[in-house]
This record gives C-alpha cells, sequence and structure tokens, in this order.
C-alpha cells in the first residue's frame, strides 16, 4: 500500500494532514512538523534545499511514494536537483492547487499574504495572471504571522501583526488568498480584519481524490522539534489525541 506524506514546518500542514485522516480514514498517511527549522519563510534559498533534501531522504526511509509539500515556501522554490535526486518520491506543490479553485467570474483584485520567500518569488502572482492577465494581485508579506500562530499568540498579538502589515487594507472587503498552511488557523480573525473571503488549499487538496488510496488507515506524525509540546499544542488547535514521535534528521 502506498504512503502519503504531508510536509510542513509546524501546525499550518497538521491541519492539511488531519483533514486528509478525517476525509479519508483508510489512507495511510505520515506527517512530518520540521519544527526545529521554523519559521522556513525567512531561509535563504540555499539553506532551504538543504533542509528540503535531509527531509525528502527521511520520508524515502519511512516508504513514502509521494509528499504534499504543504509548505508553500518549499513549494517556491525550483527543486529541480532534489526531484532528480528522488525519482521514486513524486512531490505536489500546492500553488496551482490553491489558485485553481477560483472560480468564473474571477476577483478583479485580490491579496495574497504569504511568507517574505514566498511573496519574493510571485509565484501566486503569475499563477493568478495567468488565469487573467488583468487581475490586480496585492503581495503582502506577513514574515512574523506562521512563528505567531505557532506560539499561539492570542487575538491581540495576531491584530498588532495585522495592523503591522495590512493596515491600508483594514476591512477593505478584498478576496485573500492564505499562502501559507499556517494561516488557515487563523483565518476567521483574518476576514473579520479584511472583510473579504479567504481561500486555502485545504479544501482543493481533500476534493483531489487522485491522492488518495486505500490503505490500513495508519497516520503517524512526527516533529523534528519537541514531540510533547507539540501534541499539546495539536490537542488544543484540533481536539484530537495524536501521539507525536520524535524525527532524528
Amino acid at each position: 500500500m502506498s504512503k502519503l506524506g504531508v510536509f510542513d514546518s509546524g501546525l499550518g500542514g497538521f491541519s492539511i494532514a488531519w483533514a486528509m485522516r478525517r476525509t479519508y480514514p483508510n489512507q495511510d498517511i505520515v506527517f512530518l512538523a520540521d519544527q526545529q527549522n521554523l519559521p522556513y519563510g525567512n531561509k535563504t534559498e540555499e539553506v532551504l534545499e538543504t533542509i528540503i533534501y535531509r527531509n525528502m531522504q527521511w520520508f524515502v526511509q519511512q516508504g513514502v511514494t509521494e509528499v504534499i509539500l504543504a509548505c508553500n515556501t518549499t513549494s517556491v522554490l525550483g527543486l529541480s536537483a532534489i526531484i532528480h535526486d528522488f525519482p521514486e518520491l513524486k512531490m505536489i506543490r500546492i500553488i496551482d492547487i490553491t489558485v485553481g479553485q477560483l472560480k468564473e467570474p474571477h476577483p478583479a483584485e485580490l491579496l495574497v499574504l504569504a511568507t517574505k520567500v514566498t511573496i519574493a518569488s510571485h509565484a501566486y502572482a503569475q499563477a493568478l495572471k495567468r488565469i487573467d492577465p488583468a487581475v490586480v494581485v496585492h503581495e503582502i508579506p506577513m514574515p512574523n504571522l506562521a512563528k505567531l500562530i505557532e506560539d499561539m499568540a492570542d487575538d491581540q498579538r495576531l491584530k498588532l501583526d495585522f495592523d503591522q502589515h495590512l493596515k491600508p487594507f483594514e476591512h477593505s472587503g478584498l478576496p485573500v488568498i492564505l499562502g501559507c498552511t499556517h494561516y488557515p488557523l487563523v483565518e476567521k480573525q483574518l476576514t473579520a480584519y479584511l472583510g473579504g473571503i479567504a481561500y486555502s488549499s485545504i479544501n482543493p487538496l481533500l476534493n483531489n481524490q487522485k491522492l488518495y488510496t486505500r490503505g490500513s488507515g495508519c497516520f503517524i506524525c512526527y516533529t523534528t522539534g519537541e514531540p510533547d509540546a507539540f501534541r499539546l499544542k495539536i490537542s488544543r488547535l484540533f481536539a484530537a489525541d495524536v501521539e507525536v514521535l520524535h524525527a532524528e534528521i
């Protein structure tokens, strides 16, 4: 039976892996949270490629055949050398999947919130303009938000971060693409602040049934950080009792 890997730097990827678990209970899933290297979005491409190489090597050792790169920052990198070195491993990026859910008529103007690396790549803007060359895209880096979410920041701290980066668009009503898998965890706060609807990668991934096979329903969660601390966060955010193992990578 094929194992599906889900890879991220932390809680954002877990939200995807857990949604898959609940929707496709017979799918074998191995989730890896590389919390030791969080946040990814402020690192150089060279450092990120080294990190990703080691993590893909680890997935192969676990018998995984497909990996969802549930991290937008890793999805925007070239990764040609890594793809070449792991021909047995299919890597699935989420940017085109996320953008593909926008239905006609497409929004004439929208926001993209993501890490610095993702925004600097203009990957979302390019994907959106392939759909509609006339679309106006406001790309906004949110360098602190993923870490704030990992730290379980309260609404007051989130509001301070929103004010710092999003103030010109407060109550604008513009739709927003959540270009980091951490951000749906604060979707309620973001949409209340911005006033528009939000698009994330979770629903289109769940609807892509080609990803899923029938297995034993094994769900294994690993972190390169502290397993007990990650398990507590999962319990608080998702009301889920999940065993978390430590991954030495």
